[in-house]
Formats: C-alpha cells, structure tokens, sequence
C-alpha cells in the first residue's frame, strides 16, 4: 500500500514538472516567436484578436513603417512592399510592390480613395481597393519626408525646402510648389484646409491646399522633429526644446503651449479631450486639449500605443505593454513583448496594434470589448488665446510658384500589374482561432 502511495506521488511529481516544463517551453517559443501568449494577454486584461504576418524576406528586409488609417493598416517595408491588411481581422487586401527594393521609402499616407509613398525620388499613388497604381511622378530633388494626400491633390516635401503639388484627377505632371526657409526632414499634414510642414529653421509652414499662396508660418525657438497633427480646427505640434504648441489652423493664433521639461521628437497624439506628448526623458504626458494644462504624467513611456474608455496603453523602452488609468495615468499592469515591437499609434479607436520589424502583426483589445470602442469628438477649444509667439505673416515671396511646362510624359504603367487579392495571401490572412495559431499555443 505505501509503495503504491509512493508510486502515485512520484507520478504525480513527473506530471507536473513535465507540466511546468512544457510551460516553460511554450513561453520560450512565443517570445521567439514575437507572439503574445493568450494567458499573459489575459492576465493584463486583454485578448488577441488576429495576428498575421507582412510579406518580407526577413533574412533581409524589414518593417519601415505602418500606419493605420480607418479599417486598414499599411504596412511598408524596406523592400519597398506595401502590405494592406484589414485592421478588423488582419486579412490581406491587397500586396504592391513599389520601385527598387535598394532605395529608401517615404510613408505611406492615405485617404478614402488613395495610399501614396515615395519610393527613392519617385512618388506613387495607388488606389486604396486594389492597391493599383493610379499614378507615378519623378520628384524636382531629393523627397525630405512622406507625401501627404488631399482628394485632390498630393503633396511631397523635399530636402531643399520645396514642397510639390501634383494632381490626382487630371494627367499632367508637377502642378505648382512651395517654397519655405529651410531644409525639410519630416511629412508634410493635409487636412481640408491646409498643407503643413516643418523646417529644419524651426518654421512651422501652412499653406492653401488649392495653391493659393503660403498662409503663414510660425516660429519657434526649437526644432519641429515631428510632423504636426490637425484636429478640430487646431493644430499641435511638439519642438525639440520641449513644448507642445496649440494653433488655430486659420490664422496661425497661438491658443496655448505646454511644457514637457524634455525635448520631444515624436507628434502629439489627440485622443477625445485629451493631447498626448511623448517626451524623449521618456515620458507620456496628458494635457487638457481645451487649455493645455497638464493632467498627469508617467514616467518610462516611450510611445502610446491606444486608448480605450478608461485605460491607455504605450511601449515602455522594454517594448512592454503599459496599461494606465486614463484619468490619473497611474500604471496599472505591464505585458511583455518581444523587444523589436512597436506599436502602431491609433487615435480612433480602443484597438491595440502591435508590430515587430519582422512583420509579425498583432491585434490585442480588452476582454469582452468585441467591438471596437470608437472615441467621441474632443471637447471645444474655448480658452482664452495667448498672445506670445503669434504667427507671422507669410513672406511676399512666398507664393504657390507655377511649375515649369514639363515635357511630355509616356503613360505610366504599373510594372507590377497591382496589388494582389486577399485570397493570393501567401500568409492566408489574420488568425483568429487559437487553433489557426501558426506557432501550436
């Protein structure tokens, strides 16, 4: 009896160390792997939606940048492949192929109808669906930044301080430029309203979109490293010296500014009524949008990844998933990631989207949030102006110039026959069953 007794507990002990081990295996695999396991997803209060992977050889290539942009996410890669996915189930839309792999990308921007990126000094524009190429232009210079999209026009900065128009709807090539002070190294912004785009000068330009002339261009005493995001009639931008700026996009009026105490090189983040900062100390800061006083910041934050109704969530340096009160930005729980993830910022919704520059796409949102929780309009900006550091007027030589009649042009054609459909996804689109999970947990 006692050595059955004894025979049942040394079993029992092999089951479970056997047990531990494989969970101890599994944990290795998925962090090889770049997968968050669901358990540690779950013990922070989150689950995964879909996971799936970017075309790249990645023995050689890597991500460049995403961007998320309504239901897609557009993944780029130093290759110069451009993977859309939709941003609700991770299925492929479309993959394009752009220019030569050898030359650094720009990118991409979007809208409803079109997805631009700047491959070399070639500038592209293919259509949203499909991923077809709509159009091709060869830029005057060297591109300083990503291309921005209006519906009728798109825009390209180049290093020299000229920002060049072209048009989507007629077939001609370079309709006219702008000229600004100073060389450029960061996107320009499109909204209905303006074109923008940061100097190396510490100029903040904005323009007509219909080349109407520049409309002003405000000084800082720092650099724009970042380009400025537009919101509500507004736009908020960040300097290297540590400030975030409130313009009121029509007259240059400066609303408010906001200090961070270190200088800051990405683009705020506007969330409801709420403007994020990420500093380089690192830290996320939370600032009224109304009035840019400042509501809490936590320190080891180094880009925000989502916010939900209650919580925000950012990559510390670790590339751990931060979880954080929304009204006191208090910490809450840490999930761990694979040391080369990022996270795509989403601003319209509660969704996280996690990226490793392998191309591994993750989709996380909070237990029993199904559907994405999507943010209601900011609160109005009704604080009084401050008067310092308004925006100066435009230079008189500052004018949309008219380009040079450029010769004739062969028709474009897109050399890659266009974006494939999601039923040629070699990856066969976003898992969402654990039993599709690639990895076996």
């Amino acid at each position: 009896m006692r050595k059955s007794r004894l025979f049942r507990t040394t079993l029992s002990t092999f089951a479970l160390l056997g047990v531990a081990v494989a969970s101890v295996l599994a944990n290795q695999a998925v962090a090889s792997s770049g997968l968050v396991s669901s358990i540690d997803a779950q013990r922070s209060g989150l689950q995964r939606a879909w996971f799936s992977q970017a075309q790249l050889d990645r023995s050689r290539h890597r991500v460049e940048h995403a961007v998320l942009d309504g239901d897609s996410l557009f993944v780029l890669t130093t290759a110069g492949v451009l993977h859309s996915m939709d941003a609700e189930t991770g299925r492929t839309n479309w993959i394009a192929r752009i220019g030569n792999p050898d030359y650094p990308s720009l990118g991409p921007a979007a809208n409803d109808q079109y997805v631009a990126l700047i491959n070399g000094s070639t500038l592209t524009v293919l259509r949203r669906d499909n991923g077809v190429e709509h159009l091709s232009r060869e830029l005057g210079g060297g591109a300083g930044g990503g291309p921005a999209l209006t519906s009728e026009h798109v825009y390209a900065p180049l290093f020299s301080g000229k920002v060049e128009a072209y048009s989507l709807t007629d077939d001609e090539d370079l309709v006219w430029y702008y000229s600004s002070s100073g060389r450029v190294f960061q996107p320009a912004t499109a909204t209905p309203e303006s074109v923008t785009w940061p100097t190396q000068r510490g100029f903040l330009y904005v323009a007509n979109p219909e080349a109407n002339g520049v409309r002003y261009r405000f000084e800082t005493n720092g650099l724009v490293n970042s380009h400025p995001t537009s919101f509500d009639g507004r736009l908020f931008f960040t300097t290297s010296n540590g400030y975030a700026y409130a313009l009121d996009e029509a007259t240059g009026q400066q609303l408010w500014r906001y200090s961070t105490g270190s200088s800051v090189s990405q683009s705020p983040i506007v969330v409801n009524d709420k403007l994020f900062v990420v500093s380089d100390a690192p830290a996320l800061h939370a600032a009224s949008l109304a009035t840019g006083e400042r509501q809490w910041r936590t320190g080891g934050i180094d880009r925000i990844a989502s916010v939900s109704e209650s919580r925000v969530y950012g990559l510390n340096r670790q590339s751990d998933l931060v979880t954080m009160d929304l009204e006191s930005g208090v910490p809450l729980g840490r999930l761990r990631t694979s040391a080369a993830t990022t996270a795509v910022v989403n601003t319209a919704n509660d969704r996280i989207y996690l990226i490793s520059d392998t191309g591994l796409v993750q989709c996380l949102h909070e237990v029993g949030a199904d559907q994405p929780f999507v943010h209601p309009g900011a609160a109005p900006a009704d604080a009084p102006a401050d008067q310092a550091d308004a925006a100066a007027p435009a230079d008189a030589d500052q004018p949309a110039e008219p380009a040079e009649q450029p010769a004739a042009q062969p028709e474009v054609v897109n050399p890659f026959g266009g974006g494939q459909d999601a039923d040629d996804n070699p990856f066969g689109g976003g898992a969402t069953d654990e039993t599709e999970n690639p990895f076996g947990f």
